[in-house]
């Protein structure tokens, strides 16, 4: 499991798609009703407090109001239908 950038920023755009893949062996399969928490960081490597969070219901999440020249990496924790979570999974970081 691991985020990945969908596609190359643009420089001076305020918004970015992420995107990741996920898979689940277990027997529950992934939560109907929020299957993914996505956190946004102001840091290389997931670390501080978040500055955005949702629980997108599909492998990926857009985010608007971005800061040009500021770097951004995001997480993912995965949820399954019996209640189990991932570790958090830290993408590579991003420059605006």
């Amino acid at each position: 499991n691991y985020i990945s950038p969908s596609n190359a920023i643009v420089v001076g755009s305020s918004q970015f798609e992420f995107t990741w893949l996920t898979s689940d062996s277990g027997l529950a399969g992934l939560s109907t009703t929020q299957p993914y928490l996505f956190q946004l960081y102001n840091s290389t490597n997931c670390s501080g407090g978040a500055v955005f969070t949702a629980n997108p219901l599909t492998a990926s999440q857009t985010v608007t109001g971005l800061v040009d020249g500021q770097i951004y990496s995001a997480s993912v924790t995965v949820s399954d239908e019996a209640g189990n979570t991932s570790v958090p999974f830290c993408s590579p970081a991003v420059t605006v």
